[in-house]
């Protein structure tokens, strides 16, 4: 990215406009619409450009921004130009001011990964395997471009629009970092019920402080398919503290009789993909190279309704605990503006 001007990035199409001319240039090309989204540092509006196109643009407020936060950013935008498939969310131009980042990226108007399985009045493991090879053929681009994106959950896995066929694709890179051969990643994130074991393990006192690569988004992965199934997560505890212990030592199992139906290959590659050594656990290129996403689907197509059951009742308990994390944040946030307000008026008295 250069300090001023237009750039494009060799290996993709991401063009971004940097300096005085992005605020002046983002406001040409495009016309900002309703609020899609909202969080601690900005918002997501839907936009209309010249040609009359929907995009949805992420921005940014830079002064609300720490230092770290600001770092962070300006890797999220490094990462949005090494990547384009057609199972990532596309990015198709970055405005950068002194003031605000604007991202274009492509408008996912066909929901969440789980939202849509609820949805249907007919689910089987065939459906099943055609997301989660989406899923693995992102990841093992990402994987290939040198990017752990560190955050996969069912919130960042969108379909492109409401068509019975539509794409399936990742989102939000706003955690994801690059990896290098010389390199191990020490930062500790991620969202729990998908978080690796080796993440767990840097935040206590008898882990092993190494660092951690790629396999922390198989791991992630093994997670969402194992979901896909049956409805409900591997790993269950009423706190982190008692989930991570059961995690960190990959205590779980196919509980009996939501798993009757599922064919032995779904579970031998789950049971290969949730494994605590991640050397011992597949990567995304010998994932897609299992049977059961290789091969031709042999399996009945047998209605996984104790799945969509479950699966409701999973999506709704996760929905309440966001919306309490983000009321949480909320009032964090506005505590903390308070009592800046507070110092300001006493400073200039």
């Amino acid at each position: 990215m250069t300090e001023s001007g237009e750039s494009v990035d060799a290996t993709t199409t991401v063009t971004v406009t940097s300096g005085d001319a992005a605020q002046t240039a983002v406001k040409a090309k495009y016309k900002m619409g309703r609020i899609l989204g909202q969080g601690a540092f900005g918002k997501v509006k839907l936009a209309t450009a010249e040609d009359g196109t929907m995009w949805a643009v992420k921005i940014v407020n830079r002064k609300s921004l720490s230092a770290s936060d600001a770092e962070s950013l300006k890797l999220e935008m490094q990462i949005l130009c090494k990547v384009n498939h057609k199972n990532v969310v596309l990015t198709k131009e970055i405005f950068d001011s002194h003031d605000s980042v604007y991202i274009v990226m492509e408008c996912m108007s066909g929901g969440e990964l789980f939202d849509r399985i609820v949805e249907k009045e007919f689910y089987s493991e065939r459906e099943a395997r055609t997301a989660f090879w989406d899923c693995c053929r992102a990841v093992e681009y990402c994987h290939s471009r040198g990017v752990v994106h560190r955050d996969l959950k069912p919130e960042n896995i969108l379909y492109a629009s409401t068509d019975a066929d539509a794409t399936l694709k990742l989102a939000d890179f706003g955690l994801a970092d690059i990896l290098t051969p010389e390199t191990m990643l020490m930062a500790t994130c991620g969202t729990p019920t998908y978080v690796a074991p080796e993440i767990i393990a840097l935040t206590t006192s008898d882990g092993k402080n190494g660092g951690y690569d790629s396999k922390v988004d198989m791991w992630s992965l093994g997670v969402i398919l194992y979901i896909l199934i049956c409805g409900f997560p591997p790993f269950n505890a009423e706190d982190d503290r008692q989930l991570f212990k059961l995690v960190k030592h990959a205590h779980y199992e196919f509980v009996e009789p939501y798993w009757d139906d599922a064919s032995d290959d779904v579970m031998d590659l789950i049971s290969k993909l949730l494994v605590v050594d991640p050397a011992k656990r597949l990567s995304a290129e010998e994932a897609l190279k299992h049977p059961w996403l290789s091969s031709d689907f042999p399996h009945k197509d047998i209605h996984l309704a104790s799945g969509i059951k479950n699966l409701k009742s999973y999506n709704a308990r996760r929905r309440l605990k966001g919306a309490v994390r983000a009321l949480t944040a909320a009032r964090k946030l506005k505590l903390l503006s308070e009592k800046e307000g507070t110092l300001s008026k006493a400073s200039a008295n």
